[in-house]
């Protein structure tokens, strides 16, 4: 009697359901760093509606589990504003990364360079601006700093700003 076992594919497969809810958040966080508790998992629902474990109630249980790992930053309203986020409703609770949260620190320290008289600081800081934007979405006082470089006389500094709001804009939706 053989009995073969492919313990390579079991593992894979055991990681692949453990790891997808996960992923598949972490996908969608990327995109849009700073969302809505209950705008997430709306689109969860919507986007993996034929998929098991999202319904709302095994959606919140995990998120909770990712919180408690360290991969989720739940962010209540007191605490919105220093994310740049205007919301009125005082129940609104949104949800980002644990590592968005230090990407965005890093950021806030090249956007800081924009402002200074120096082209050469404010095309690199741009440069960097861009090098995160497929991992990273510019919040929105992010965002409005960047805006504010439009007033420059720089024609290249202004190209590169724009095509950077375009993106945004065309790409990301915001």
């Amino acid at each position: 009697m053989n009995l073969s076992i492919n313990t390579d594919k079991n593992n894979y497969n055991s990681y692949k359901n453990t790891n997808e809810f996960e992923y598949n958040t972490t996908s969608i966080l990327q995109e849009i760093p700073f969302m809505r508790k209950r705008d997430l998992i709306k689109k969860l629902r919507t986007q993996f509606k034929k998929t098991r474990g999202y319904s709302v109630e095994n959606i919140q249980k995990k998120l909770y589990e990712m919180q408690g790992a360290g991969i989720l930053l739940v962010i209540k309203y007191e605490f919105l504003q220093n994310y740049g986020i205007k919301d009125d409703d005082k129940r609104s609770t949104y949800v980002t990364l644990r590592r968005t949260e230090e990407r965005a620190s890093h950021l806030d320290t090249a956007i800081n360079k924009l402002q200074s008289n120096n082209p050469i600081k404010q095309k690199m800081a741009l440069k960097e601006i861009e090098n995160y934007e497929k991992h990273y979405a510019l919040n929105p006082k992010q965002l409005d700093i960047l805006v504010s470089i439009l007033e420059t006389d720089d024609s290249d500094l202004l190209d590169h700003v724009l095509r950077i709001i375009y993106n945004y804009v065309e790409y990301k939706k915001i």
